[in-house]
């Protein structure tokens, strides 16, 4: 049951559209985003992405 929806992830490319939305909840430049990223670890989380 907690997998149902995988396949819909992975045909709308949600990791491209979580990177988005807190920028755009948070009303956020591309360059505010990408340092929110690289210091907030929620923000990451919420992402998906990891640290390198």
């Amino acid at each position: 049951m907690l997998g149902a929806l995988d396949d819909t992830e992975d045909l709308i490319g949600w990791s491209r559209i979580a990177a988005r939305l807190p920028g755009l909840w948070c009303n956020l430049s591309d360059l505010k985003l990408s340092a929110q990223l690289a210091r907030d670890l929620l923000f990451l989380k919420f992402c998906r992405l990891e640290l390198d």
